[in-house]
């Protein structure tokens, strides 16, 4: 579990040693109702729309053994902002 501060945005980065995800299937875990394991399938795909809803974004990336989970969010974004206040 880590952060860093990428430009303008701050990358949120999880982290594992697990069997990580094939590279097939990276672009499709976000999906709704995708699941390996026979769970709802729902997690990763609301993780990607909050992400969305903030201006960013999530993406899964392979490391040596295991998977590699980037949340990357803006770090000012004052007219998403001002959008969300009435």
């Amino acid at each position: 579990l880590g952060a860093r501060r990428v430009d303008q945005r701050v990358e949120i980065v999880v982290e594992d040693d697990g069997p990580g995800v094939p590279p097939q299937l990276r672009g499709r875990i976000f999906a709704p109702g995708y699941s390996r394991t026979g769970s709802t399938g729902l997690g990763l795909s609301i993780v990607a729309e909050i992400a969305t809803a903030h201006g960013g974004s999530v993406r899964c990336e392979a490391v040596g053994r295991g998977a590699r989970f980037v949340l990357s969010l803006p770090l000012h974004e004052p007219a998403a902002i001002a959008a969300l206040v009435p």
